[in-house]
């Protein structure tokens, strides 16, 4: 259901990948990325969760396309990601639970792809706290500070926008951080797969 915070965090999304106006210099090829990203973006959710919703109309009203599964990757696998990899530039993104994530891993090295980014979301208690472990790029994993503040599935968007051909990409650093969240379902893991010629 589309409520009140989604919607805020919906155009909170769409700004995130949109183009910063008049600015030249390093931000110019900063704008550059941001574009592309959005064109070459595929996100793939378990539609069973509720910070995958969230993340779901994020990416949506950024233009990038969304693939909702549960946990099973077959069909998407069959009817859209294999093709999908054979074309130059596709990165994939997803918050699932931890199969469809090992499998999309595995599947990708078939393609020249690889993993640079994985998150486990573990709720912890019964009072709404989740913990976040990250292992990725320093320039993708030092963003996850919002965390605390924002619903983590906002921030998702943000973390994977970090520029991607850089060699920031090779120094990978791990981090925790703790925040609220409310209805998880679940534990999730968050991804993202590139074509190894970018990193």
């Amino acid at each position: 259901m589309l409520t009140r915070r989604t919607f805020l965090n919906g155009a909170a999304c769409a700004s995130a990948l949109r183009p910063l106006p008049g600015r030249a210099g390093p931000d110019a090829d900063w704008n550059a990325h941001r574009v592309e990203v959005a064109a070459h973006l595929e996100v793939v959710v378990d539609r069973r969760f509720a910070p995958s919703a969230v993340l779901a109309e994020c990416a949506r009203r950024a233009g990038v396309r969304v693939h909702a599964v549960e946990d099973d990757l077959s069909a998407l696998w069959h009817a859209q990601l294999d093709a999908l990899w054979r074309r130059p530039a596709i990165v994939t993104a997803g918050l699932t639970t931890y199969g469809p994530r090992f499998c999309v891993e595995q599947l990708a090295r078939g393609y020249d792809m690889r993993l640079i980014y994985a998150g486990e979301h573990q709720p912890i208690g019964a009072l709404g706290a989740v913990e976040h472990r990250l292992r990725g790029p320093t320039s993708m994993v030092e963003r996850a500070g919002g965390f605390a503040t924002r619903d983590f599935a906002l921030c998702l968007v943000e973390i994977w926008s970090a520029p991607i051909a850089t060699k920031a990409y090779r120094r990978t650093i791990e981090w925790t951080v703790r925040s609220s969240e409310a209805g998880m379902g679940g534990t999730l893991h968050s991804w993202l797969i590139v074509p190894r010629r970018l990193v």
